[in-house]
């Protein structure tokens, strides 16, 4: 099980390309962290997106965990979940899980695919979920093939 707020130990961040040479290199954790901002650009964008659809209670603390919010760990089927930590000094979030703002995934043929939820642990952002109705979706879909929703309690 991930622990939402755990402290990583190492980061090995793992890339293929073709040539047959393996190569390590250190790296500041700073270099780290900025790499991995911006790969996580889409999700980060999406989360902002869902939660800034609607109001609903304890909105205002999940959009303050948003910019301390990481990627700790991934779904094991292969689709484009994420789990998530934040900073514990960030405010809890009074929320229900998952929050009552949600995305449908819609294909390129214009048919939904699937949907994106947000779950919480402790009132903190925990997990990016991106289910689907038929094959995994991977990677993380863009803005512009997500339709925001809104469910009322």
């Amino acid at each position: 099980k991930m622990l939402p707020r755990a402290h990583m130990d190492a980061v090995v961040l793992v890339a293929s390309h073709d040539s047959p040479q393996i190569t390590v290199t250190a790296a500041a954790p700073g270099e780290v962290t900025r790499r991995m901002a911006a790969s996580l650009a889409e999700e980060r964008a999406a989360l902002s997106a869902v939660l800034n659809y609607a109001d609903f209670d304890g909105r205002d603390a999940l959009l303050a965990q948003v910019d301390s919010a990481r990627v700790v760990g991934y779904c094991g089927c292969g689709c484009a979940t994420v789990l998530l930590a934040v900073e514990s000094a960030a405010p809890a979030s009074s929320s229900g899980s998952p929050i009552p703002n949600e995305a449908t995934i819609i294909g390129a043929d214009g048919d939904p695919l699937g949907g994106l939820l947000v779950f919480l642990e402790d009132g903190y952002l925990a997990t990016l979920e991106v289910y689907s109705y038929d094959d995994p979706i991977s990677p993380f879909p863009p803005m512009e093939r997500l339709k925001l929703l809104h469910k009322s309690p």
